[in-house]
């Protein structure tokens, strides 16, 4: 599979008999449920994340794609990629 990333660049991606394929839905705040893992992206300050996308789910962002947000300077939890930040509700 080759995708565009958002800079414009062409990234080949290889996929398995093993590679899971999801798709992610629009959900409210009160569908987060206390011990649910998540990861946040946006803007940190202060040790505060101001979230601008947040997903729920052992899968966080993916990997392999360099980034972070539009501003460049946002936050990074241990382990992870920049701009993201994991743990439980």
């Amino acid at each position: 599979m080759t995708v565009t990333t958002s800079e414009g660049d062409t990234v080949t991606v290889t996929l398995s008999d093993d590679t899971t394929i999801s798709v992610s839905e629009q959900i409210e705040v009160a569908d987060i449920a206390e011990g649910d893992t998540i990861s946040a992206m946006g803007e940190t300050a202060d040790d505060v994340v101001t979230a601008t996308t947040i997903r729920v789910g052992d899968a966080g962002f993916g990997g392999g794609f360099p980034g972070g947000g539009p501003d460049g300077d946002q936050g990074q939890g241990p382990g992870q990629a920049p701009g993201q930040d994991q743990g439980q509700a």
